[in-house]
């Protein structure tokens, strides 16, 4: 798990997360990504794991977009 979630943990340090946040943001994305993938395996629905997992993205923070995670802008 830590193979996975040091360099995730990292990331989400550089997109904004606070420090104090950032193990247990990574450990969320990573959790929510191994389900797809059971839920992709159990089901064969590739259309609908995609579409949940560009939901869960959305609410999450990108270079590209404002991080909910900033001052000022509460936490998630």
């Amino acid at each position: 798990m830590d193979n996975w979630l040091d360099p995730l943990t990292e990331s989400a340090g550089r997109y904004g997360v606070p420090p104090e946040q950032a193990r247990t943001h990574a450990r969320l994305g990573l959790a929510v990504a191994r389900g797809l993938l059971l839920d992709l395996l159990a089901t064969g629905n590739r259309a609908e794991v995609d579409a949940a997992m560009e939901r869960f993205i959305a609410f999450h923070p990108s270079p590209e977009r404002s991080s909910p995670f900033r001052a000022g802008q509460g936490e998630h």
